[in-house]
């Protein structure tokens, strides 16, 4: 079993280097018990993997291909695998996308404003700018594809893109379940709140 904050190495690409565990969900695999995990590798940037069919192997400090990097905390960012700017991909599409987590049409409403709630982590500036285009994007390093005022365009439309999808499930949360909003709201971060106080406003 992997936990949060553990350093792996995928035993198929080894190219990867040392991985370090973002996230560990339990999951199934054709009946069987699996876990679905969010890695980030030294080379291999973001990836998503189930352990039903990729061979982990925990490795200790100074083990395998080195360290990960710091890793930033993979709440609500999308982990697809690799790069998400691969091949044909619109780089304004995929930097503009909100993770699943948010927009899961499967997940109660108070799941998916929890999810929402937590992207408003990021400012859009300075370090945090970086750590989320390094998220969103799976590129190892965004600075060697875009320039930073890129970057920032970038996140000036995903943050307009978050504000209409909080806006949309503060709406079904008020008419499923307030209370539970308000539980919601009050560990959400400040920036979050913030968001929250504008759009009530403007209702």
């Amino acid at each position: 079993m992997f936990q949060l904050g553990d350093s792996v190495i995928h035993a198929a690409k080894p190219e990867w280097g040392t991985g370090s565990v973002l996230s560990a969900k339990a999951d199934t695999e054709q009946g069987s018990g699996a876990q679905k995990l969010q890695v980030r590798f030294q080379h291999g940037g973001m990836k998503t993997l189930s352990t039903a069919f990729a061979t982990l192997r925990h490795v200790s400090n100074g083990d395998g291909a080195g360290g990960a990097g710091g890793a930033a905390s993979p709440s609500g960012m999308n982990g697809s695998g690799g790069s998400r700017l691969e091949g044909d991909a619109d780089p304004v599409s995929v930097m503009g996308a909100l993770p699943s987590e948010a927009t899961d049409p499967f997940a109660t409403p108070a799941k998916r404003l929890e999810e929402t709630l937590g992207l408003y982590r990021f400012t859009g500036e300075g370090a945090s700018l970086i750590e989320w285009a390094t998220l969103q994007s799976g590129l190892a390093d965004p600075l060697t594809r875009f320039s930073r005022h890129d970057l920032e365009e970038f996140f000036h439309r995903y943050a307009t893109h978050r504000d209409r999808h909080l806006a949309k499930v503060r709406r079904e949360n008020l008419k499923t379940d307030p209370k539970t909003l308000s539980s919601i709201v009050q560990a959400a971060p400040p920036a979050a709140r913030e968001a929250l106080r504008r759009i009530t406003q403007r209702s």
